[in-house]
């Protein structure tokens, strides 16, 4: 009955924790630097593809000031894809307006990982796209109709469905979160 009571009571603790805890990622280095990274939100999913994202917000020392960087990081389940650095991710909204994000770093050959499953193989890459927060602001307002991903070989387009379409809704989320948690100040020593 013990065993059974503690058990209960640690499920209700890591349940309470998770439905606190929007971030997957805060850390702060001993230089000052501040790493925040939401939890993953669905971007799309189709039969064979899916496609997820999170929010990186990167707080950097510099000269006695801070440089605040804002990410989108994909994890695409499109294949073994090699994107180079600068590569385009396009996203167009239900206004036709259209939005450009550039890929921050290269994705190589050897740059995926996989997952092996009873009905074969899934490869996923994770390119990450430097955003603003103007930028994310009107991935907010906006609904995202379509979204492009530019490789080395082609593009992708996915019709990204209404049903399932979580950009706005997740971006909302994750910002909120991190501009909340950038309220805290912490350091190495928080929470010690």
């Amino acid at each position: 009955m013990k065993k059974q009571i503690l058990f209960l009571l640690a499920v209700a603790a890591s349940t309470l924790t998770v439905n606190a805890q929007k971030l997957s990622i805060d850390k702060v280095e001993d230089n000052g630097q501040r790493t925040l990274i939401s939890k993953s939100y669905n971007l799309y999913t189709e039969f064979t593809t899916a496609a997820a994202f999170r929010l990186g917000c990167f707080i950097i020392p510099e000269n006695g000031d801070f440089d605040t960087t804002f990410v989108l990081m994909l994890t695409l389940n499109e294949g073994k894809l090699q994107i180079d650095q600068g590569r385009k991710l396009l996203f167009k909204f239900d206004d036709n307006s259209i939005m450009e994000l550039s890929s921050l770093t290269k994705i190589g050959p050897a740059d995926y990982t996989y997952n092996v499953t009873k009905y074969g193989t899934d490869y996923f890459v994770k390119p990450d796209y430097s955003v603003t927060e103007e930028q994310i602001e009107m991935m907010i307002s906006k609904k995202a109709v379509k979204v492009r991903i530019e490789y080395d070989l082609d593009v992708i387009d996915r019709e990204m469905s209404p049903k399932k379409n979580k950009l706005s809704k997740g971006l909302s989320e994750a910002y909120s979160t991190i501009k909340k948690a950038l309220t805290v100040k912490k350091d190495v020593y928080s929470d010690f």
